[in-house]
């Protein structure tokens, strides 16, 4: 198995093509992303589908937050602190 390393704005052009070729991802450190869309959609599709998905650093803190915002409903925030303080 092998692993490649891809931009943020990649994975919004090639979104469909990715996830058929790749059987996991890693959401790495490097917030702010070039396209917060796209770290949101892979993190997001990775989660309904069951994908495995290790997140480091800023990466997992960004994995807590889709979390927070789509299955726990904590309003709309990019900063972690905001979300524990609702």
């Amino acid at each position: 198995m092998g692993c490649s390393r891809m931009s943020t704005e990649r994975i919004d052009r090639e979104f469909d093509d990715i996830f058929q070729r790749h059987q996991g991802f890693r959401i790495a450190p490097g917030s702010p992303y070039n396209s917060m869309a796209g770290a949101w959609r892979i993190i997001k599709h990775a989660r309904k589908n069951n994908i495995p998905t290790p997140g480091t650093c800023g990466g997992s803190q960004h994995m807590v937050i889709e979390f927070a915002r789509n299955l726990a409903g904590i309003a709309s925030n990019n900063c972690i602190r905001s979300c524990w303080r609702s």
